[in-house]
């Protein structure tokens, strides 16, 4: 159960612009990277 009868979900996401502190804002899919992980991680995403 996610709350209570009568109760409410609120997810708050940052803006991208907000995220961008370092000025390197750009639409799009960014190439991911398992670097750093175990090689249990070595799939990648399903998306």
């Amino acid at each position: 159960m996610l709350s209570y009868p009568g109760g409410a979900l609120i997810v708050q996401a940052m803006h991208p612009a907000a995220a961008c502190a370092a000025g390197d804002c750009r639409d799009g899919w960014r190439a991911g990277s398992w670097a750093g992980f175990s090689d249990a991680f070595s799939d990648p995403a399903p998306w």
